[in-house]
């Protein structure tokens, strides 16, 4: 059995999902198996994931990346999470790192670890939105850390009505029932790719109407879970 789970979830990632894969392939961590959700991509996504045999590919109808990371979740057969998105890579150690803090500290229940920005577009091509993403401190997210599994059978999975701040509302939940969100790796373990077609370019950043209708979320869900 895997110790951890990387999971992948793609939607027309062909671009840059081939790296990814690779950036998980060569863990200096090995105790891992690679889940890769392909979200109803119309793209060559699929055949890029097939072309790794040791890649478990699960294809399904398009419903957004909550249901697809959920969908990877529940496929998972490690003890831990990793979540990847398919534009972005890990480090080479990683898991190595993170598994080497986890193994020291028994009670932590998830991992986060600090996060890199990066682009491959000349600095003439950038957006004033890109350039403030470049700049931004991306600490204590979701993807890249590394996360229980039990936490998503005890206080449930990622509310599927969200297909834009889903982690928020999941995080906000779990700090409800008093889960520890304190632990973090003062090291850039996770590299965020910025590009012209990430999600969160498409997206404002949640103003107090937003934060309120994900933190209600938050709290219905508690309750629906209690």
């Amino acid at each position: 059995m895997p110790k951890v789970s990387v999971l992948i979830p793609v939607f027309n990632g062909e671009k840059y999902l081939a790296e990814a894969i690779e950036s998980v392939l060569n863990q200096t961590f090995k105790e891992f198996e690679l889940i890769i959700v392909d979200d109803g991509s119309t793209d060559d996504s699929g055949i890029i994931a097939e072309s790794y045999p040791s890649v478990q590919y699960i294809r399904k109808q398009h419903s957004g990346v909550s249901d697809s990371r959920n969908a990877a979740v529940k496929n998972a057969a490690g003890e831990w999470i990793v979540f990847l998105d398919a534009d972005d890579v890990l480090e080479p150690d990683a898991l190595e790192k993170e598994m080497a803090f986890i193994s020291s500290h028994p009670e932590c229940d998830i991992l986060f670890c600090k996060c890199r920005n990066f682009t491959e577009l000349p600095d003439e091509q950038l957006t004033e939105r890109q350039k403030v993403l470049l700049s931004a401190k991306m600490d204590n997210i979701i993807p890249g850390a590394c996360i229980r599994k039990e936490l998503f059978e005890k206080y449930g999975a990622f509310d599927t009505k969200y297909h834009y701040g889903e982690d928020t509302e999941w995080v906000t939940r779990l700090k409800l029932q008093g889960v520890d969100f304190s632990n973090c790796l003062d090291e850039d373990l996770y590299l965020r790719r910025i590009h012209n077609e990430n999600i969160s370019l498409g997206h404002k950043t949640p103003g107090k109407k937003e934060y309120l209708s994900l933190m209600a979320a938050a709290i219905r869900n508690r309750k629906q879970g209690s």
